[in-house]
């Protein structure tokens, strides 16, 4: 493996098993977005039978405790009666989306919340805990932080405390459903109200839309919904209010990023946060100017940090370009998955510094497989 060695000392470049670093550091927001609904036909004559019956139908759909099965029962009942059975499905939809989210998502974080403090006490308790976590974590940053810092060393040392302090602080969607089976339920209604909206869409006019709103289609949502998640249990652990503040901001900055941007510079601030040094806050400038680099070397077909691009040359130019200031810079080439980026950095010496220093802002930018990462104080 070898490195490459810009100008400057402290720069270097980075690909899957060839990672180099610059060294000088929901989630999403909303799942839906709907429009004003209208109530008006379009000058279709529609029958009080027909309105009622579809009324009827609609009523029993909001009636709590109602089972998936006999929901998606109704719903077809509903499409069988026509435009005027769809638009009513449709407006249910719209109006029921959101607080059933909401309503599944914070049933969740109770159930993260309760997790956690069954850990804790099978820990031995609160202090011991701490003492435990408190011990791995300066294990692990004395390593992150030492100048002589290897590939090794993060494998022997720092993978270690990681895979603990998740034991002990990080709670999964996954092992939250395991202990609350209502959540999976709760889940698969939200991404059924979603299939009902669009169900009701293919049997109405496409004049007729617009005026019923929009909604993600359930493949959409899911994806939405797996980084709500992964938030919502994020903020299970134990951290500082500033590092929950921290975390809240980023969420509607993060709605309009790339899934895969968004989704690295989520996994960075877990990391982070279990190892107690902070939640990095998004930098949406950071950002472009980080997201304008992976473009230039995906187009001009390079891969470093140094740009042949006038005006763009360095990573300080594009940031000021950008309107804003950055002291290290890390590149990726390999993957669509930020996820993936992050842990091929974990295990470059350079970069691991770069992410685990004392920067306080972070920008992240895709271009196909290109990553660029920014961070500033």
């Amino acid at each position: 493996m070898t490195a490459l060695k810009p100008s400057r000392p402290d720069t270097q470049a980075a690909r899957p098993g060839l990672p180099a670093t610059l060294s000088v550091a929901g989630i999403l927001g909303a799942i839906v977005c709907l429009f004003a609904l209208a109530s008006a036909t379009h000058g279709q004559a529609v029958s009080e039978s027909a309105a009622a019956v579809s009324a009827k139908h609609v009523a029993s759909l909001r009636k709590p405790g109602v089972a998936p099965e006999e929901r998606q029962r109704i719903a077809d009942l509903l499409l069988s009666q026509g435009e005027e059975g769809a638009r009513q499905l449709a407006r249910y939809a719209a109006g029921d989306i959101e607080p059933r989210t909401a309503a599944y998502l914070a049933r969740l974080d109770k159930t993260c919340a309760d997790l956690v403090r069954d850990r804790v006490k099978a820990g031995g308790g609160s202090q011991k805990v701490e003492a435990e976590v408190s011990s791995l974590r300066q294990k692990s940053l004395s390593v992150s932080r030492s100048r002589t810092l290897t590939e090794a060393a993060i494998k022997e040392t720092c993978d270690p405390a990681i895979a603990r302090l998740t034991e002990l602080l990080q709670v999964t969607p996954e092992q939250a459903a395991e202990k609350n089976s209502e959540l999976k339920t709760a889940r698969s209604e939200v991404i059924q109200i979603a299939a009902f909206f669009h169900s009701s869409l293919e049997k109405l006019p496409a004049e007729q839309h617009k005026a019923l709103g929009t909604m993600l289609r359930p493949e959409q949502l899911e994806a939405v919904l797996v980084a709500r998640e992964k938030h919502t249990c994020l903020l299970a652990m134990p951290m500082t209010p500033q590092d929950k503040a921290t975390l809240s901001a980023n969420v509607p900055i993060a709605a309009k990023l790339d899934q895969g941007e968004a989704m690295g510079i989520a996994e960075l601030n877990r990391i982070r946060l279990l190892l107690g040094i902070g939640a990095l806050a998004i930098d949406i400038k950071l950002c472009d100017a980080s997201r304008g680099h992976s473009k230039d070397m995906k187009r001009l077909n390079f891969f470093d940090h140094n740009s042949p691009v006038p005006g763009k040359e360095t990573p300080w130019k594009r940031a000021a370009l950008a309107g804003t200031k950055a002291f290290s810079e890390n590149i990726y080439q390999g993957s669509e998955r930020g996820e993936r980026a992050i842990s091929v950095w974990w295990y470059s010496p350079g970069h691991h510094a770069n992410m685990m220093g004392g920067g306080k802002r972070v920008g992240m930018g895709r271009e196909d497989t290109y990553f660029t990462q920014m961070f500033g104080g």
